[in-house]
């Protein structure tokens, strides 16, 4: 069910947030073990390659190809900016989401010392707003005042909707994709994403009086990636165009327990985008 596009070339699989990408130290199920499951069960095949991720409290769209020639050709896609993916999410509304109903977010991300054995955050130093796209000239000049050891993230993000301290907002990365990039940028900026403990959810749920967000942080937060373009693995075939549900059973009252009003407003926003297509 979870299966929302296939063909001989490529699965796009609409993950369950909990569901790892890849193998981590748990050793827990990862998506390929599913797809390969899958794959088996329909077509008796045994090649599958994830060729980007979601973090594993996230959810939405990702794709794996059936072939190494499809995931090479996909992977080179990935790289040269060809595959354009939007996020719905839900943060804590703040001051910075206020002054606009779009922007860009242009910051340096950096990799938190390994000190520990658990998963490390990743650093966000702010560096500009901008209310229009910026051009590739002002990227570079970003990209090169930035220590070594720093990458460029670029983030653009509209307003959908607000609802008691909260925030439905649609993002999309500009030119790159960088680890923990959406939940680190809009942290930093003080909009941490719904139910992201790691990156200050937890925190600001504590301080504020409001019943929303007061439940136990689950295994999910609210980071979906709602829409995935991609130009197919064979050249003379159409490109890959998917929509994938939000989780409402995650985002819902089993889950996190979203207000409705976020929730219908999410799935108002995915028949519309639906409409357009």
């Amino acid at each position: 069910k979870n299966v929302i596009y296939s063909d001989n070339h490529l699965i796009v699989y609409n993950k369950p947030p909990g569901i790892l990408s890849q193998k981590d130290r748990t050793n827990d199920a990862d998506i390929k073990e599913l797809c390969l499951a899958w794959l088996q069960e329909t077509r008796n095949t045994k090649y599958a390659s994830v060729v980007h991720r979601l973090d594993r409290p996230c959810s939405g769209a990702i794709m794996i190809a059936v072939s190494s020639k499809a995931a090479s050709r996909l992977s080179k896609s990935l790289a040269n900016g060809s595959v354009s993916k939007s996020y719905c999410v839900v943060v804590h509304d703040s001051n910075f989401l206020l002054r606009s109903e779009q922007g860009w977010l242009i910051d340096a991300l950096r990799q938190a010392p390994d000190n520990t054995n658990k998963a490390r955050r990743t650093l966000c130093k702010n560096l500009a707003t901008f209310d229009t796209e910026p051009s590739d000239e002002q990227l570079s000049q970003f990209k090169n005042s930035i220590p070594l050891d720093s990458q460029l993230a670029a983030l653009h993000y509209t307003m959908i909707t607000r609802y008691q301290g909260l925030a439905l907002i649609i993002v999309t990365l500009a030119k790159t994709g960088r680890r923990h990039q959406i939940r680190a940028q809009l942290a930093a900026r003080g909009a941490p994403i719904f139910g992201d403990a790691k990156y200050g959810s937890g925190e600001i749920s504590k301080r504020s009086n409001n019943r929303i967000g007061q439940k136990k942080i689950s295994a999910c937060i609210a980071l979906h990636c709602v829409s995935l373009t991609s130009p197919h693995p064979i050249a003379d075939r159409p490109p890959i165009n998917v929509i994938a549900p939000i989780p409402r059973q995650a985002w819902g009252k089993q889950g996190l327990d979203l207000p409705v009003a976020l929730l219908d407003a999410a799935h108002e926003y995915i028949e519309t985008i639906k409409e357009k297509r």
